[in-house]
């Protein structure tokens, strides 16, 4: 007799993939009940594809996001029925950066690195010194001239720590931008990029006949492998504790690291805690002490008879 497979449980089960499915999973999911997606169709999007070709949305782009992420045309577009599929061609092969380990791991073939902040630009870098076919999408965050580090390097931290700091005005009002996007090009430069022979284009913005498509509307020929410089969400979903509230990026709405709803719970190595160095390998010790600090004077530490006992 043939194996017989165990029974998968699932708390949740979703039929149907179309945009009612995959809006009901990502809901379910940022409450915290994971679910699987059941459709007959062999990928996210075949109901779309199969229509007829000119077929339009009534609706622009504005108007036409699922949750969790803007429609990736321009605001005023009203999308297509190869748009509103939007899916790369299966043939790509994708990493994310935290999975790259050099040039020879990937497959041979033109790459796109999506992403221009550092990661993004050193990687692109080492591609196209590699020999390959390489373009980067994105626009540049600002650099810090090498120069600068080399001269000011120490009030480079300095800015770091104190400047940019929410516990001052300039701190507070640079924290959103600064978390919204990647932080500065550090070691690197876009004129790095460029000379060791990547090719530049806008934002990659969706995708038509499985091919990359980008903002600024250049065409690109389509890549054997795509290399997602991104960064990263945070995943605090396995916290379930009432009064606690995540930002739109899934970090904990906790000024300092200190959720002002949950007084015995704290956060450390959150980007920007503090300052723009709270994640750095030495920027996170001040947050560090201020943490425990806190802690203990709210009473998660020994008391001052259990101190005195030990001593």
């Amino acid at each position: 007799m043939p194996d017989i497979p165990e029974p998968t449980h699932f708390p949740v089960v979703v039929i149907g993939g179309g945009q009612a499915g995959l809006a009901a999973a990502y809901e379910l999911g940022r409450a915290g009940n994971p679910s699987v997606v059941l459709d007959a169709e062999t990928s996210t999007g075949d109901q779309w594809r199969r229509r007829w070709p000119s077929l339009r949305l009534f609706t622009p782009a504005r108007h036409d996001a699922l949750p969790g992420a803007a429609f990736p045309a321009a605001r005023g577009v009203f999308p297509g029925k190869d748009d509103v599929a939007a899916d790369l061609a299966p043939g790509i092969a994708q990493f994310h950066s935290s999975d790259y380990r050099g040039p020879s791991q990937l497959p041979p073939g033109r790459a796109l690195v999506v992403g221009y902040g550092t990661s993004g630009a050193e990687i692109a870098e080492e591609l196209a010194k590699s020999g390959r076919d390489v373009t980067i999408a994105g626009r540049p965050t600002p650099a810090i001239p090498r120069l600068a580090l080399a001269i000011a390097g120490d009030l480079w931290w300095i800015a770091m720590n104190r400047v940019l700091n929410r516990r001052n005005p300039i701190g507070r009002k640079a924290a959103p931008r600064a978390t919204a996007h990647g932080g500065p090009l550090l070691r690197i430069s876009a004129r790095d990029v460029r000379a060791a022979g990547a090719h530049e284009v806008g934002r990659l913005n969706g995708a038509a006949n499985g091919e990359p498509t980008y903002s600024d509307g250049v065409a690109r020929p389509t890549p054997d492998v795509i290399i997602w410089c991104t960064g990263y969400r945070g995943d605090f979903g396995w916290i379930a504790i009432d009064g606690l509230n995540f930002d739109a990026k899934g970090y904990p709405v906790a000024p300092f690291g200190l959720p002002a709803s949950v007084p015995g719970l704290a956060f450390l190595g959150v980007p920007f805690q503090t300052s723009l160095a709270s994640h750095l390998l030495g920027g996170v010790g001040r947050d560090a002490r201020d943490v425990a600090t806190h802690l203990v004077l709210a009473g998660a530490g020994p008391t001052d008879q259990s101190r005195a006992t030990r001593t």
